[in-house]
């Protein structure tokens, strides 16, 4: 459809400023490229509050607004402008797809609105509607002083007026169509005393059927209604026969309802659901299954139908509705606060490893520095120290390799840290050989013993892989019995969904169960400085730290002299998934 600047009424429309409210981007841009195109300003609002701003600090025309928005909707909007003298004036229109209900429309003209449209609609029609809104505000404004459209007595005079004249009216259609349903009747009078005779048949299982029953006749007047359809709708069945079954509809169904007559003329039986209104105003949702009656010869003359009431399950799917639309709008906003806690802790995790890093480089210069000249004073003035300067030196010493070596451990812990580009498909037997390698002279050292057997590949950072097992290995090593050499097992255990476990044991001196987690934090150590078991307390606290990272857990099982057991569980792809029982 080609968009024209020019109104139905041939006259060029006049540029406004209008102001178009909605959260939703492409409902927004629509409305904005259709006024735009007719010429219009246009300013736009993603909420309540972002409009109520914006109309008050611009000259506003009219306003377009939707109803379900955040921060504040469209309802609050429309009372807020309302309330305030400054934009009271300015036409308001609804237009919505959410707010359908009558009883949301009634609400919304009562705050003030001027129209309450419901989406979609066609661009000529919605403009044709923006052109009257227009000239009834211009209207409005020219009889501002004469008249008050809330308290003047001759506004509310002139009001009743016109509806005593639209009842003498109706009252005269009524007259007439009375006149030719007597004159119907005369004329058919056979064709109903035969169709009577047939109802009677079957009036009693009518009356005493839990549906609700229906005849009309060839113009969908209610010839017959049973007791059961008369309670669902809260009337007497004398109230409703007589009547054109459109009288107990809502307007807005009127045009599908008269689709349905089209297929009942021509002798289609089908089901749908309609709503109707009933005595008290409520709504009332059935079920229909219609049929077509006909005469002998197969001609159509009425219909027959039976309702099914489904009100109390139409309210509860549109509690359901209106839950869900209240949940997603939480879930949208408590998502928003989700990303941005993330963000900020992102920032301040970038902001702590950098820290470390710096913090470590820097201190680590001092500590070369007493390192180097505390070893050249050891040689060169040894014999001038004495024996108790000579203790003091090489404890000063110690604690400051004590110190470089806890250093080197932060600076390894805050690097720690998994990019997505460094996940690749990893063999863990492979890097097991290469930790091998490494610790080749350690082993030797020791006489230690290390079995392993086939290890599943994932996908992981190849570097921490090694730094994980080369810690493990590492300690199984160091805390090893005085006098029996190491033998440390390596296995792997069967799949558990995505995950894979792999078991690092070893027949070392172990250690007690109320150490299980603390060995994990960063600096424990199990050990006194005068252990003979060296050691900064970050290696088990860097596994963890890698592990955690790649999506997976570590634990621990150990006893005294028993030995220890670590169970470590890694996904074999990043997809993720629950982590499966360790205790298993």
């Amino acid at each position: 459809m080609i968009w024209s600047n020019i109104l139905s009424n041939g006259r060029r429309a006049e540029m406004r400023k209008i102001l178009v409210v909605d959260d939703v981007e492409e409902s927004r841009y629509y409305l904005e490229a259709l006024l735009r195109g007719h010429g219009h300003e246009v300013f736009a609002a993603r909420n309540g509050a972002e409009a109520l701003a914006l109309a008050q600090k611009e000259t506003v025309d009219i306003i377009f607004s939707d109803i379900l928005m955040p921060v504040m909707d469209g309802f609050e909007l429309c009372r807020r402008c309302k309330q305030d003298d400054r934009l009271a004036g300015i036409p308001f229109i609804f237009y919505t797809a959410t707010y359908v209900d009558p009883r949301d429309q009634a609400f919304g003209l009562s705050l003030g609105a001027d129209y309450y449209l419901i989406k979609p609609l066609e661009p000529d029609f919605l403009m044709q509607v923006l052109h009257d809104a227009l000239s009834g505000r211009d209207r409005a404004r020219s009889k501002l002083h004469d008249i008050s459209l809330e308290n003047d007595p001759f506004y509310l005079r002139q009001h009743n007026e016109a509806l005593i004249r639209k009842l003498e009216a109706k009252m005269i259609q009524l007259e007439n169509a009375n006149q030719r349903l007597e004159q119907e009747l005369l004329e058919r009078k056979r064709a109903e005393e035969a169709l009577r005779m047939s109802e009677e048949k079957y009036r009693r299982i009518v009356e005493t059927a839990n549906e609700g029953i229906l005849v009309a006749d060839v113009d969908f007047r209610v010839t017959y209604v049973n007791q059961k359809l008369a309670d669902m709708l809260g009337y007497l069945p004398e109230e409703i026969i007589g009547r054109l079954l459109g009288y107990f509809m809502f307007p807005e169904d009127l045009a599908d309802d008269q689709k349905r007559r089209s297929h009942r003329s021509q002798g289609l039986n089908e089901t749908y659901e309609r709503r109707f209104r009933r005595k008290d105003g409520g709504e009332c949702w059935t079920i229909i299954s219609a049929t077509a009656i006909r005469t002998e010869d197969g001609s159509v003359k009425g219909s027959f139908a039976m309702f099914t009431d489904i009100t109390v399950r139409r309210q509860a799917e549109e509690a359901l509705r209106r839950s869900h639309d209240d949940l997603e709008l939480r879930v949208h906003d408590r998502t928003a606060e989700i990303k941005t806690y993330m963000t900020k802790l992102e920032e301040s995790n970038k902001t702590l490893q950098e820290f470390a890093v710096i913090a470590s480089h820097d201190l680590q210069e001092p500590l070369r520095k007493v390192s180097t000249f505390g070893k050249m004073l050891k040689q060169k003035c040894d014999s001038s120290l004495g024996t108790e300067g000579n203790d003091y030196l090489d404890r000063m010493l110690n604690a400051n390799k004590r110190m470089q070596s806890l250093l080197k451990g932060l600076l390894d812990y805050s690097r720690v840290t998994i990019a997505d580009n460094a996940l690749v498909e990893v063999a863990l037997s492979e890097i097991i050989r290469a930790v091998l390698s490494d610790l080749e002279v350690r082993i030797e050292k020791t006489g230690g013993e290390v079995q392993f057997g086939d290890l599943p590949i994932i996908q992981a950072d190849p570097t921490q892989m090694r730094q994980l097992f080369q810690n493990l290995i590492g300690n199984a090593l160091k805390f090893h019995k005085e006098g029996e050499r190491p033998v440390i097992k390596i296995s792997g255990i069967a799949a558990v969904g995505n995950y894979r476990q792999i078991v690092v044991e070893d027949n070392g001196i172990g250690f007690e169960e109320q150490y299980f987690k603390k060995i994990f934090a960063p600096f424990q150590r199990l050990h006194g400085k005068s252990s003979p078991y060296e050691g900064t307390g970050i290696g088990l606290a860097i596994c963890k730290r890698i592990v955690v990272r790649h999506g997976g857990s570590i634990t621990a099982k150990s006893e005294p002299g028993a030995g220890s057991r670590f169970i470590i569980t890694l996904p074999v792809t990043r997809r993720g998934g629950d982590l499966p029982d360790e205790s298993q």
